[in-house]
């Protein structure tokens, strides 16, 4: 095998790039630029562990998506606003940006170390990256006389004063959070305030508010004029409508000129003020005939010609036939209702009350009595919050996991995974007696933890905590005992639980993966969890964790249904012993599972779809991590035969629908094949697979007739399988037509093909 590191071509930046562009988001366009620059220059080694020129492995990168380094640094740039206010207090706001900077973490080492000891006792910190942390540790060791450990930490990180920031940013004393939250306080503030009034209703209110009311006085300024009964609309025997009643414009009372006169000039200055509504502009609408007579008669009220009184005389028999006279007890009482509507405050109103609410607290935090404060501001203003804003201002409800799951406000794995990090925090630093050293690891972790991944090539690691030269100063104190192992362990075991009840359809994300392997060394498990591959950069390399995860595989798996349904043979994967080093100082490798995968794929040539065929090879061989934390967690509680039928409906309504595109379709198929994958893994487990066939077609039938049409092949392969049979080397069985459920094809899957009697975009 050559010793040349692959490259990362420009192709997928430049796309990246294009799209930014497409999109007008300048901030993207700008981080994409910055990354094509660089690897042009080679100012930028994508794909590397240390992409960016000296920068050691520990420095926090910006990163965008896809794991391309852009060059700049999280805890870099231009100086924060917070750093500015703070220069500026400690006269050091003269020089450039660097050496300001400079001078804050100087400051810091030297006369702010006590201030840092402070806000570390009360909490009083937060940690957007873990850098920031570094010279609070500082501040912790030298307090407690650890000279030499401070001094060696000094040493890592002065060099890089000028460029990076090691000090937190001030806070108010924060306790210990009582669980997790989708959004700060802040952040869901900042929704709120970016909702915007909903014309409609605006518009409406209006209407009610100004251009109503002054109809109703037009009217009664024309009703006072009529000789005898208001006039109205009545049915005549041939069916039309004709008018009863007086005729207006016969008597006028002495000041009935200045009131109509009055009447057009508050129309006159309403129409300046408010101008959302266009109805009453209209020439055909009531309301612009009326100021149409208004004016005629405001100059000579007996000056209306017989044709316009007659005009006239429509239009109020019209009003008062469907709404009653102004002073009716019907129409005031209409009249009242829709004034009480105008009143009532808009969304937009609502949102930056709850905003100003949510602003009075710790903006990097959640808000653990959230259902309280808005339970307080609905009795405020005595109507029921609207659920629209209701959803937005919950996604900083503070909570436990299990809660926030049950009440439906995680959409997926990945969120689970973005929640891990606070969790796994109090988890890794409970058994910490100091109070200030538990809480700053805690916020480092989650510092840490939040930084995102690199593109490496050639089986590179992404950084690990430890890697911190701040962390290794502490690591002394950092280790855990018996009891915190075994809570970590059950803990760990409830929260995959959580996680399968909630979403059994979904392969492991490469996020969660890294929490839960970050979890389970904290309770020692040596747990061989892998993360899912990008076809468009698979090197064709398999790392022996990927060995290790398919033979704990076999060893769960071995004659079960899920082995003959895939074509397996786990006892030759259990034969496998060949990881070693691909390159010097790099991660072991196994040729021989990297064959493996490529026979069970058909030997497919290594492009993106041979890539994808043969990636989906290795997790089924594996199970993408499913018989890893069925082998080493405590998982007994999970229901297995009702997660199968849940991740069934849930294949049934993705195939309930054409898809909008081409791409959508390929994203549908190789969804429903992953959650199929996990479908009979868990129908492997036990005795679940007893009925579940027949429950299936009863189910897709229920749903739609196409949906199980599409779905026949499917289930007929399983139910072959289920029986003893197997399928051919293609994955399909001649005799009953059925087939095994594959993701990855080249040319149009079999799955969409009678998707073709619905239109596709």
């Amino acid at each position: 095998m050559s010793d040349e590191r692959p490259e990362v071509g420009l192709g997928y930046a430049w796309g990246q790039y294009e799209r930014a562009l497409a999109s007008g988001a300048g901030d993207r366009v700008r981080k994409w630029s910055e990354v094509i620059r660089g690897m042009i220059t080679g100012a930028l080694a994508i794909g590397s562990r240390t992409p960016v020129g000296d920068a050691p492995p520990w420095v926090t990168l910006e990163v965008v998506h896809g794991g391309f380094a852009t060059g700049g640094f999280s805890a870099g740039g231009p100086l924060r606003p917070h750093e500015i206010a703070l220069a500026k207090a400690l006269d050091l706001d003269r020089g450039t940006e660097a050496s300001r900077r400079a001078a804050l973490n100087a400051h810091f080492v030297d006369l702010g170390a006590a201030e840092l000891t402070s806000r570390l006792d009360a909490g009083a910190f937060h940690l957007e990256t873990a850098e920031e942390g570094a010279l609070l540790v500082l501040a912790w060791l030298l307090e407690r006389g650890e000279v030499e450990r401070g001094r060696l930490l000094l040493e890592s990180i002065s060099p890089w004063f000028e460029r990076l920031r090691f000090f937190p940013q001030p806070t108010l004393p924060r306790p210990a959070r009582a669980g997790v939250s989708r959004q700060t306080s802040a952040q869901a503030a900042a929704t709120l305030r970016r909702q915007r009034p909903h014309e409609g209703v605006t518009r409406m209110n209006e209407a009610l508010s100004v251009w109503t009311p002054l109809r109703d006085r037009a009217v009664a300024l024309f009703l006072e004029t009529v000789d005898g009964e208001p006039p109205r609309l009545v049915t005549a025997p041939d069916g039309t409508r004709q008018v009863e009643g007086g005729v207006p414009c016969v008597r006028f009372a002495p000041d009935w000129t200045a009131r109509a006169q009055a009447w057009l000039a508050d129309d006159a200055r309403l129409q300046k003020e408010h101008r959302l509504c266009k109805k009453h502009l209209s020439p055909k609408e009531n309301f612009a005939k009326l100021r149409e007579a208004m004016q005629m008669c405001a100059a000579h009220p007996t000056g209306l010609s017989q044709g316009a009184v007659a005009r006239l005389r429509r239009v109020l028999a019209g009003i008062v036939s469907r709404w009653g006279t102004p002073e009716s007890p019907r129409l005031r009482e209409i009249r009242e209702r829709q004034a009480l509507q105008a009143r009532l405050p808009l969304h937009v109103d609502v949102a930056r009350t709850i905003a100003t609410e949510l602003e009075t607290r710790d903006r990097y935090t959640g808000v653990p009595d959230l259902d309280a404060v808005l339970d307080r501001l609905a009795a405020r203003t005595q109507r029921p919050l609207p659920p629209a804003l209701v959803k937005k201002a919950l996604r900083c409800l503070e909570a436990p996991l299990p809660t926030l799951l049950a009440r439906g406000l995680v959409s997926s794995s990945e969120v689970v995974a973005e929640l891990l990090p606070p969790l796994s925090a109090v988890l890794a630093s409970a058994h910490l007696q100091d109070p200030a050293l538990r809480c700053l690891f805690e916020r480092i972790y989650v510092a840490f933890r939040a930084r995102r991944s690199l593109l490496l090539l050639d089986l590179q690691r992404q950084v690990r905590l430890h890697e911190l030269p701040w962390i290794a100063a502490i690591s002394p104190w950092i280790g855990d005992d018996e009891a915190v192992q075994g809570h970590t362990q059950k803990a760990l075991s409830e929260l995959v639980a959580e996680t399968l009840r909630a979403f059994p359809q979904t392969l492991t994300p490469n996020p969660l993966v890294t929490e839960l392997r970050a979890l389970g060394r904290a309770a020692r498990l040596n747990m061989p969890l892998v993360n899912e591959i990008a076809a468009d950069i698979f090197m064709g390399e398999l790392s022996d964790t990927f060995l290790s995860a398919a033979r704990e595989a076999a060893l769960q798996l071995r004659g079960s249904l899920y082995e003959r349904y895939y074509g397996l043979d786990y006892a030759e994967i259990l034969r496998i012993d060949d990881a070693a080093p691909a390159r010097a100082g790099r991660t072991p490798s196994s040729p021989q599972l990297m064959a493996l995968c490529q026979t069970l794929a058909g030997d497919p040539s290594r492009d993106v779809v041979g890539n994808g065929m043969i990636l989906e090879q290795v997790q089924i061989v594996t199970t993408h991590n499913l018989a890893t934390l069925f082998t080493h967690l405590d998982l007994r509680m999970v229901d297995r035969r009702a997660l199968a039928q849940r991740t069934f409906e849930w294949i049934c309504r993705q195939l309930a629908g054409p898809p909008r595109s081409h791409r959508a379709g390929l994203h549908l198929v190789k969804n429903c094949a992953y959650a199929w994958r996990q479908l009979v893994f868990l129908l492997s487990q036990t005795d679940a697979f007893d009925g579940f066939v027949a429950w299936a077609r009863a189910h897709a039938n229920s749903v739609d007739l196409l949906v199980a049409r599409r779905i026949k092949p499917v289930l007929d392969g399983l139910e072959v399988v289920g029986a003893g049979g197997r399928f051919d080397a293609n994955g399909n069985h001649v005799s009953t037509g059925s087939r095994r459920l594959l993701g990855w094809s080249r040319g149009a899957h079999w799955l969409l093909g009678q998707a073709a009697t619905r239109p596709m975009a």
